[in-house]
Protein backbone atom coordinates (compact mmCIF):
# COMPACT_ATOMS: atom_id res chain seq x y z
CA UNK A 1 0.00 0.00 0.00
CA UNK A 2 1.45 3.44 -0.91
CA UNK A 3 1.09 6.33 1.77
CA UNK A 4 -1.61 8.17 -0.27
CA UNK A 5 -3.71 5.37 -0.33
CA UNK A 6 -3.06 4.69 3.69
CA UNK A 7 -5.08 8.64 4.37
CA UNK A 8 -7.81 7.51 1.82
CA UNK A 9 -8.92 4.18 3.73
CA UNK A 10 -8.77 6.17 7.04
CA UNK A 11 -11.62 8.82 5.49
CA UNK A 12 -13.61 5.99 3.10
CA UNK A 13 -13.97 3.61 6.20
CA UNK A 14 -14.45 5.45 8.97
CA UNK A 15 -18.22 5.05 8.88
CA UNK A 16 -17.99 1.24 8.07
CA UNK A 17 -15.31 -0.02 10.26
CA UNK A 18 -15.21 0.69 13.99
CA UNK A 19 -11.58 -0.06 14.24
CA UNK A 20 -10.75 2.49 11.53
CA UNK A 21 -12.63 4.66 13.98
CA UNK A 22 -11.10 4.41 16.91
CA UNK A 23 -7.64 4.88 14.86
CA UNK A 24 -8.69 8.01 13.91
CA UNK A 25 -10.86 9.37 17.28
CA UNK A 26 -7.84 8.18 19.31
CA UNK A 27 -4.93 8.95 17.49
CA UNK A 28 -3.49 12.14 15.67
CA UNK A 29 -1.36 11.35 12.12
CA UNK A 30 0.61 12.83 10.31
CA UNK A 31 1.55 11.75 6.94
CA UNK A 32 4.66 12.62 4.61
CA UNK A 33 4.05 10.77 1.59
CA UNK A 34 7.56 11.08 0.26
CA UNK A 35 10.83 11.89 2.21
CA UNK A 36 12.90 11.52 -0.63
CA UNK A 37 11.81 13.55 -3.86
CA UNK A 38 15.14 13.89 -5.12
CA UNK A 39 16.22 10.65 -4.97
CA UNK A 40 12.02 9.29 -6.28
CA UNK A 41 12.58 11.24 -9.30
CA UNK A 42 16.01 10.57 -10.37
CA UNK A 43 14.77 6.69 -10.13
CA UNK A 44 11.30 7.17 -11.97
CA UNK A 45 12.64 9.52 -14.30
CA UNK A 46 14.83 6.62 -15.90
CA UNK A 47 14.71 3.31 -17.50
CA UNK A 48 17.75 2.36 -16.47
CA UNK A 49 17.33 -0.90 -14.46
CA UNK A 50 19.92 0.33 -11.71
CA UNK A 51 18.71 3.89 -12.20
CA UNK A 52 14.91 2.46 -11.08
CA UNK A 53 16.42 1.49 -7.96
CA UNK A 54 17.98 3.91 -7.03
CA UNK A 55 17.77 3.86 -2.96
CA UNK A 56 19.62 7.11 -2.24
CA UNK A 57 19.13 10.79 -1.93
CA UNK A 58 20.81 13.06 -4.65
CA UNK A 59 23.10 14.98 -2.11
CA UNK A 60 26.60 16.03 -3.88
CA UNK A 61 28.57 13.38 -4.87
CA UNK A 62 31.88 12.47 -2.43
CA UNK A 63 34.73 11.30 -3.79
CA UNK A 64 37.21 8.67 -2.20
CA UNK A 65 40.07 7.38 -2.99
CA UNK A 66 40.09 3.43 -3.96
CA UNK A 67 42.22 0.39 -4.13
CA UNK A 68 41.93 -1.71 -7.37
CA UNK A 69 44.09 -4.36 -6.77
CA UNK A 70 47.77 -5.11 -5.23
CA UNK A 71 49.57 -4.00 -8.52
CA UNK A 72 47.33 -1.16 -9.68
CA UNK A 73 47.23 2.54 -8.54
CA UNK A 74 43.83 3.41 -6.19
CA UNK A 75 41.77 5.93 -8.23
CA UNK A 76 39.46 8.39 -7.40
CA UNK A 77 35.71 7.59 -6.88
CA UNK A 78 33.20 9.92 -6.66
CA UNK A 79 29.77 8.47 -6.18
CA UNK A 80 26.19 10.72 -5.30
CA UNK A 81 23.30 9.81 -2.36
CA UNK A 82 23.30 9.06 1.17
CA UNK A 83 20.81 5.57 2.05
CA UNK A 84 18.20 8.15 4.13
CA UNK A 85 17.08 5.15 6.31
CA UNK A 86 21.05 4.55 7.67
CA UNK A 87 21.35 8.01 8.38
CA UNK A 88 19.79 8.30 11.37
CA UNK A 89 21.13 7.62 15.10
CA UNK A 90 19.37 4.86 16.24
CA UNK A 91 21.95 2.48 15.77
CA UNK A 92 23.88 4.43 13.12
CA UNK A 93 27.64 2.89 11.62
CA UNK A 94 26.26 -0.71 12.96
CA UNK A 95 25.77 -3.47 10.83
CA UNK A 96 23.70 -3.06 7.80
CA UNK A 97 25.49 0.15 6.39
CA UNK A 98 28.31 1.34 5.50
CA UNK A 99 30.95 3.77 5.10
CA UNK A 100 31.85 3.90 1.54
CA UNK A 101 30.08 6.57 -0.50
CA UNK A 102 29.39 4.10 -3.55
CA UNK A 103 27.62 1.81 -1.64
CA UNK A 104 23.83 1.69 -1.71
CA UNK A 105 23.40 1.52 1.73
CA UNK A 106 26.37 4.65 2.15
CA UNK A 107 25.19 6.24 5.81
CA UNK A 108 26.22 9.82 5.26
CA UNK A 109 29.40 11.46 7.23
CA UNK A 110 27.09 11.22 10.50
CA UNK A 111 23.74 10.51 11.70
CA UNK A 112 21.37 12.97 10.39
CA UNK A 113 23.95 14.92 7.85
CA UNK A 114 20.76 15.01 5.62
CA UNK A 115 18.42 17.60 5.16
CA UNK A 116 15.51 14.88 5.09
CA UNK A 117 16.54 13.14 8.06
CA UNK A 118 17.24 15.69 10.06
CA UNK A 119 14.23 17.58 9.46
CA UNK A 120 12.25 13.71 10.49
CA UNK A 121 14.07 14.33 13.73
CA UNK A 122 13.26 18.03 14.11
CA UNK A 123 9.37 17.39 13.30
CA UNK A 124 8.85 14.34 15.75
CA UNK A 125 10.90 15.77 18.69
CA UNK A 126 8.21 19.27 18.24
CA UNK A 127 5.52 17.35 18.49
CA UNK A 128 6.74 14.76 20.23
CA UNK A 129 5.48 11.83 18.30
CA UNK A 130 5.10 8.03 20.16
CA UNK A 131 4.94 6.04 17.38
CA UNK A 132 6.78 6.23 13.94
CA UNK A 133 5.94 3.74 11.12
CA UNK A 134 7.48 3.89 7.44
CA UNK A 135 6.35 2.65 3.88
CA UNK A 136 9.59 1.42 2.52
CA UNK A 137 9.16 1.13 -1.07
CA UNK A 138 12.67 -0.03 -2.03
CA UNK A 139 11.39 -3.62 -0.43
CA UNK A 140 7.77 -3.20 0.03
CA UNK A 141 7.41 -3.55 3.30
CA UNK A 142 6.17 -1.77 6.55
CA UNK A 143 8.56 -1.56 9.12
CA UNK A 144 7.98 -0.30 12.70
CA UNK A 145 11.02 -0.74 16.01
CA UNK A 146 12.55 -2.81 15.79
CA UNK A 147 13.95 -2.90 12.10
CA UNK A 148 17.67 -3.15 13.14
CA UNK A 149 18.12 -6.72 14.49
CA UNK A 150 15.90 -10.15 14.16
CA UNK A 151 13.30 -10.91 16.68
CA UNK A 152 14.00 -7.81 18.86
CA UNK A 153 10.30 -5.91 19.57
CA UNK A 154 9.55 -2.63 21.37
CA UNK A 155 7.10 -2.55 24.01
CA UNK A 156 4.09 -1.59 22.49
CA UNK A 157 5.00 -4.28 19.82
CA UNK A 158 0.86 -5.74 20.14
CA UNK A 159 0.13 -2.26 19.24
CA UNK A 160 2.24 -1.76 16.10
CA UNK A 161 0.96 -5.20 14.83
CA UNK A 162 -2.09 -4.05 15.54
CA UNK A 163 -2.20 -1.02 13.33
CA UNK A 164 0.04 -2.91 10.93
CA UNK A 165 -3.11 -5.20 10.77
CA UNK A 166 -5.04 -2.45 9.83
CA UNK A 167 -2.75 -1.26 7.22
CA UNK A 168 -2.63 -4.45 5.47
CA UNK A 169 -6.78 -4.82 5.86
CA UNK A 170 -7.04 -1.80 4.09
CA UNK A 171 -4.89 -2.46 0.91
Amino acid sequence: MGPLKFPFQLVTQYDKDPQVRQFVDQMEWYIVPLLNPDGYEYSRSSSDPEIRLWRKNRSPPKCIQQSTGLFTPPRTACCQGVDLNRNFDWFFGQVGSSTDPCSEIYQGAYAFSEPETASVRDFLQRHKVHTFLTFHSYSQILMYPFGHQVRTYSNDHNDLVSTRSLLEIST
